[in-house]
Formats: C-alpha cells, structure tokens, sequence
C-alpha cells in the first residue's frame, strides 16, 4: 500500500482501483459480485469502480439477465494500467528482497501460493462475509 502512495501519480492507480482491477481482469462481473471477491462494502466497491469509470478505466453497464444489476468491466486502458502497476510493484518487491538466498525466496514464494490459494477459497466459502450478510448485528447497527 505504502508503494501504491508514494507512486500514484506516476502509476495513475490507487491501491483500491488496482485491486478492483485485478479482479476485473479475466472477467466482468456484477458490483456486488465485484464487493464480495474483495471483501469490502458495497460503498468501497462503487466509489472504487466509480474513479475507475471517470477515468476510462472501467465500464459499468447494465446486467442483461438482470436490469437491477451493474456489470463491470475492465477496458483495454485499464488492463494497460494495471499491467504497469504489477511491473512497477514487482520491480520494487525484486528490489526490496535483493540479497535474500534462492532457497528461501522459494520457500517464501511456496508458501505465499498456498495462502492465497487457501484464503480465496476460504472466501469462496463465505467465511469473510461482513456479520450483515451472515444475519447477525455489526457493532454501531441500530436495527
């Protein structure tokens, strides 16, 4: 995140427009779809794919199986910036690990792959469903 600041400017990226934009890659898909791969609020989600749009990095149409619905989809100017932002941030990471031994780099990289595959099927799974979606009462709710 710290990277993502400090190179906005030159990137044209936010770290939450980059991360919209990373699930948007292979796939268009619904706002609340969008929300929920991401793990973050409906608000999040709009205001993030609402600076995308505004930007011409993002589109949002209507869900032809259902009009109460937004779909939205990476455009090629986006696909482009977030290719940047994932060459700039390699770049910088390569940097930051420079000198550490090979063996531990692969084991660093193992063990990063296993946890962000065991994460996302976690998510896949609804385990990081907000206490709302899950029925229960979140803190501050007056309901």
């Amino acid at each position: 995140m710290r990277f993502a600041a400090a190179h906005a400017d030159e990137l044209e990226l936010t770290m939450p427009q980059h991360q919209a934009l990373r699930a948007l890659r292979n796939r268009s898909c619904r706002m609340s779809d969008l929300g929920g791969r991401l793990m973050v609020s409906k608000q999040w989600a709009s205001q993030s794919v609402d600076s995308l749009v505004r930007a011409g990095l993002a589109t949002r149409a209507e869900d032809p199986d259902d009009r109460r619905h937004a779909v939205v989809s990476a455009t090629p100017q986006g696909l482009e910036a977030l290719e940047a932002h994932e060459q700039a941030l390699a770049t910088f990471l390569a940097g930051a690990l420079d000198g550490m031994p090979a063996e531990a780099l692969e084991r660093l990289d193992g063990a990063l792959t296993e946890l962000n595959a065991h994460m996302a099927r976690r998510r896949d799974e609804g385990y990081f469903r907000s206490l709302r979606e899950a029925g229960k009462r979140e803190p501050g709710d007056k309901t």
